[in-house]
């Protein structure tokens, strides 16, 4: 099992729970970019230089848009890249910045 703590988030992230307990416990009170940052971190299993690919995000979002609150919007990963929580290694896949876990501290 996979459980990593960021030191400002009380409750452990288990990679390895399903997606919809995954984002249910640590999404509920997120913005869109930082929601794409989630799922980012789930299909990644949090590990930092694991390429995903954006559709693989988006396909995933879009089986879950009542609990995420609507459909997925490209504006999300763009928000995010410029954030510094995730970057683009090439046009259509994404990696997880050190800074992601900045997304679940609560401001």
């Amino acid at each position: 099992s996979r459980l990593v703590t960021p030191s400002s988030h009380a409750t452990p992230i288990d990679f390895d729970t399903n997606v919809r307990n995954f984002v249910r416990t640590h999404g509920t009170r997120l913005t869109g970019s930082r929601k794409f940052v989630l799922l980012l971190a789930y299909l990644a299993k949090g590990e930092l230089n694991k390429q995903v690919q954006l559709k693989d995000v988006e396909r995933l979002w879009n089986k879950m848009t009542a609990l995420l609150g609507g459909g997925f919007n490209r504006k999300f990963s763009n928000d995010a890249k410029e954030k510094g929580w995730v970057n683009t290694t090439k046009q259509g896949q994404y990696v997880l910045q050190r800074t992601w876990r900045d997304i679940l501290v609560k401001t």
